[in-house]
């Protein structure tokens, strides 16, 4: 089975479980499949801080991020977020792609609309996945 590094990224943000390691092992012996596999697991990082609740030291759960800011920039899209009681700020660099895959992960999550463009890119970076389709 053939699988492009896009493809790999954004079927590992939707539904890590699919291509696990053990059983899909070719598919992390090239750099840029191991590469795909760990930037997948810090996009996962970031659905989670935006969609599940957060504690505090007491362990209180908070409601997760107070502010949630995203600017195009360059080609690229920088997400920053903010826990003001936690005193944490995170900030990342995304691809379209990335970012669409992010967004596709809250869509179905329910805390964001997805818009068709990113459908589309989701979508067609899947489609790389079909072993029918020729490379």
């Amino acid at each position: 089975m053939h699988a492009s590094p896009d493809a790999l990224l954004v079927a590992l943000v939707l539904a890590p479980g699919t291509f696990s390691r053990n059983r899909h092992f070719h598919l992390f012996e090239q750099g840029a499949l191991k590469r795909a596999r760990r930037r997948a697991g810090e996009l996962r990082g970031i659905v989670r801080d935006l969609t599940e609740p957060w504690q505090n030291a007491g362990g209180r759960p908070l409601p997760g991020p107070d502010e949630v800011e995203e600017r195009e920039i360059g080609g690229e899209i920088h997400l920053e977020y903010r826990m003001l009681a936690l005193d944490f700020r995170r900030r990342a660099v995304l691809s379209k792609l990335e970012a669409a895959a992010v967004h596709y992960a809250l869509a179905q999550a329910g805390r964001r609309v997805l818009s068709d463009d990113d459908r589309r890119q989701v979508e067609s970076a899947l489609l790389d996945l079909d072993p029918s389709r020729s490379v």
